[in-house]
Protein backbone atom coordinates (compact mmCIF):
# COMPACT_ATOMS: atom_id res chain seq x y z
CA UNK A 1 0.00 0.00 0.00
CA UNK A 2 1.59 3.38 -1.08
CA UNK A 3 -0.42 6.48 -0.50
CA UNK A 4 0.86 10.07 -2.03
CA UNK A 5 -1.43 12.49 0.59
CA UNK A 6 -0.92 15.66 1.14
CA UNK A 7 -2.25 18.22 3.68
CA UNK A 8 -4.34 21.35 2.22
CA UNK A 9 -2.09 23.69 3.84
CA UNK A 10 0.05 26.71 1.96
CA UNK A 11 3.50 25.04 3.48
CA UNK A 12 2.53 21.64 2.41
CA UNK A 13 1.11 21.05 -1.25
CA UNK A 14 1.36 18.08 -3.74
CA UNK A 15 4.35 19.78 -5.44
CA UNK A 16 6.44 19.19 -2.33
CA UNK A 17 6.63 15.39 -3.47
CA UNK A 18 9.36 15.66 -6.12
CA UNK A 19 11.00 13.09 -8.41
CA UNK A 20 14.21 13.58 -5.85
CA UNK A 21 11.96 12.13 -3.06
CA UNK A 22 11.21 9.28 -5.11
CA UNK A 23 14.72 8.89 -5.93
CA UNK A 24 15.90 8.85 -2.25
CA UNK A 25 13.31 6.72 -1.01
CA UNK A 26 14.34 3.96 -4.51
CA UNK A 27 18.00 4.38 -3.54
CA UNK A 28 17.12 3.35 0.43
CA UNK A 29 14.97 0.66 -0.80
CA UNK A 30 17.32 -0.80 -2.94
CA UNK A 31 20.09 -0.39 -0.60
CA UNK A 32 18.20 -2.29 1.76
CA UNK A 33 16.79 -4.87 -0.57
CA UNK A 34 19.30 -7.69 -0.86
CA UNK A 35 20.83 -8.27 2.92
CA UNK A 36 18.47 -6.40 5.07
CA UNK A 37 17.57 -8.28 8.02
CA UNK A 38 14.31 -6.94 9.48
CA UNK A 39 13.88 -7.77 13.33
CA UNK A 40 10.44 -5.88 13.82
CA UNK A 41 8.07 -7.46 16.12
CA UNK A 42 4.82 -6.25 13.27
CA UNK A 43 4.76 -5.94 9.81
CA UNK A 44 5.28 -2.43 8.48
CA UNK A 45 3.13 -1.06 6.11
CA UNK A 46 4.45 1.22 2.76
CA UNK A 47 3.18 4.50 3.06
CA UNK A 48 3.97 7.77 1.55
CA UNK A 49 2.68 11.09 3.00
CA UNK A 50 4.17 14.60 3.18
CA UNK A 51 3.81 15.12 7.14
CA UNK A 52 5.16 17.69 9.35
CA UNK A 53 7.08 17.95 12.35
CA UNK A 54 6.88 19.99 15.06
CA UNK A 55 9.59 20.14 18.27
CA UNK A 56 8.59 20.72 21.32
CA UNK A 57 11.91 22.11 22.06
CA UNK A 58 11.43 24.62 18.98
CA UNK A 59 9.98 28.45 19.57
CA UNK A 60 6.14 28.37 18.64
CA UNK A 61 6.96 30.75 15.36
CA UNK A 62 9.47 27.71 14.18
CA UNK A 63 8.57 26.14 11.08
CA UNK A 64 7.43 22.70 11.14
CA UNK A 65 10.21 20.67 9.64
CA UNK A 66 8.82 18.56 6.69
CA UNK A 67 9.14 14.81 6.17
CA UNK A 68 8.42 12.30 3.36
CA UNK A 69 7.22 8.71 4.93
CA UNK A 70 8.64 5.39 4.03
CA UNK A 71 6.57 3.02 6.08
CA UNK A 72 4.86 2.78 9.00
CA UNK A 73 3.39 0.61 12.01
CA UNK A 74 1.78 1.31 14.90
CA UNK A 75 4.96 1.93 16.82
CA UNK A 76 5.99 4.33 14.71
CA UNK A 77 7.09 5.78 11.11
CA UNK A 78 10.07 5.93 8.83
CA UNK A 79 10.59 8.93 6.95
CA UNK A 80 13.61 11.46 5.24
CA UNK A 81 13.82 14.55 5.73
CA UNK A 82 16.25 17.67 4.68
CA UNK A 83 16.82 18.17 8.38
CA UNK A 84 19.17 16.84 10.81
CA UNK A 85 16.64 15.74 13.95
CA UNK A 86 18.13 15.61 17.51
CA UNK A 87 17.76 12.11 19.17
CA UNK A 88 15.32 11.53 21.85
CA UNK A 89 13.28 15.03 21.25
CA UNK A 90 9.76 15.07 21.50
CA UNK A 91 7.29 16.37 19.22
CA UNK A 92 3.81 16.45 17.11
CA UNK A 93 3.54 14.89 13.90
CA UNK A 94 1.04 16.08 11.68
CA UNK A 95 -0.04 13.49 9.32
CA UNK A 96 -2.97 12.14 7.29
CA UNK A 97 -3.98 8.82 8.04
CA UNK A 98 -4.84 5.61 5.73
CA UNK A 99 -8.63 6.57 5.59
CA UNK A 100 -7.34 10.50 4.35
CA UNK A 101 -7.80 11.63 7.79
CA UNK A 102 -5.73 14.05 9.08
CA UNK A 103 -4.53 14.02 12.86
CA UNK A 104 -1.72 14.64 15.19
CA UNK A 105 0.22 11.93 16.79
CA UNK A 106 3.29 12.94 20.19
CA UNK A 107 6.47 11.26 19.00
CA UNK A 108 10.17 10.98 19.73
CA UNK A 109 12.56 11.02 17.30
CA UNK A 110 14.33 7.53 17.61
CA UNK A 111 17.24 8.19 14.69
CA UNK A 112 18.29 10.38 12.22
CA UNK A 113 21.00 9.77 10.41
CA UNK A 114 22.96 11.08 6.97
CA UNK A 115 21.58 8.83 4.00
CA UNK A 116 22.22 10.27 0.72
CA UNK A 117 23.78 13.59 0.22
CA UNK A 118 21.90 16.14 1.92
CA UNK A 119 19.19 13.67 2.92
CA UNK A 120 18.33 12.50 5.92
CA UNK A 121 16.62 8.64 7.08
CA UNK A 122 14.92 8.43 10.21
CA UNK A 123 12.40 6.97 12.82
CA UNK A 124 9.80 8.51 14.69
CA UNK A 125 8.52 6.11 18.08
CA UNK A 126 4.58 7.00 18.69
CA UNK A 127 3.82 7.49 22.19
CA UNK A 128 0.96 5.90 22.11
CA UNK A 129 0.19 3.35 19.60
CA UNK A 130 -1.76 4.46 16.10
CA UNK A 131 -3.87 1.46 15.25
CA UNK A 132 -4.79 3.14 12.15
CA UNK A 133 -1.04 2.08 10.61
CA UNK A 134 -1.54 -1.08 11.56
CA UNK A 135 -0.85 -3.80 8.67
CA UNK A 136 -4.00 -5.25 7.35
CA UNK A 137 -4.00 -8.39 5.05
CA UNK A 138 -6.70 -7.61 2.00
CA UNK A 139 -8.77 -10.46 1.00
Amino acid sequence: MSMKLTFDEPDIHESAWTHEVELVLSALDCAHADDYDDRRNTPRLSYHVVALLSLFCETDDAPAIEIYTRDADARGIGFITKSRLPLGYGGRLRIRLPDGSPTEIACTVLRCRSCAGDWFEGALSFNRPQPAFTHQDQH
